[in-house]
Parts: C-alpha cells; structure tokens; sequence
C-alpha cells in the first residue's frame, strides 16, 4: 500500500486544510479503486478467519497459514493461523 501512505504522508506536509483535504480524498480515491480490484483477496482471508474460528481442535498435520507483516495493519483480525483443507 505505498501509494496510499505516499498521499497520507503528503497531508501532513500540506499547509493548509483544502490541501489536506484534496490530499486524502486522492488517497482515498486510490484505496476505493484497489477494494475494488483486490476486494476478493480480503474477503478470503475474511472467510479463512471464519472458518478457524469455527475450528474446535487443531490438527497439527494440517498445512499451516502464516500471516506476517509490519506491526498495526490488521494481522490479528484473522485470527488463529492454521487453514482447514479438506483433503
């Protein structure tokens, strides 16, 4: 997501609130038009997240999925890291 941080950073340089304002509406903008493309990528974590939640043991043959990343950009939101495949 560098783009979109490229215009948050922007809008902290900004010296005044219109230039803020049109700073993170493009940021915003960028964001709105990603979902849009790469939507269907969260919503499968999303339903990964689902269906480990819904696990009631774990089985440590199982293939395991690893999220990682920089800390505070959601990772835990997913919950537990192990995928159930039906084999």
């Amino acid at each position: 997501m560098y783009i979109p941080a490229k215009y948050l950073n922007d809008s902290w340089q900004s010296l005044t609130k219109r230039e803020t304002e049109e700073r993170l509406s493009e940021g915003t903008k960028i964001i709105k038009e990603l979902f849009s493309r790469e939507g269907e990528v969260v919503d499968a974590l999303l339903n990964v997240a689902k269906t480990l939640r819904a696990m009631l043991v774990v089985d440590l043959e199982m293939p395991t999925l690893c999220l990682v990343g920089a800390p505070n950009v959601g990772k835990s939101i997913f919950g537990p890291s192990t995928i159930n495949r039906e084999a």
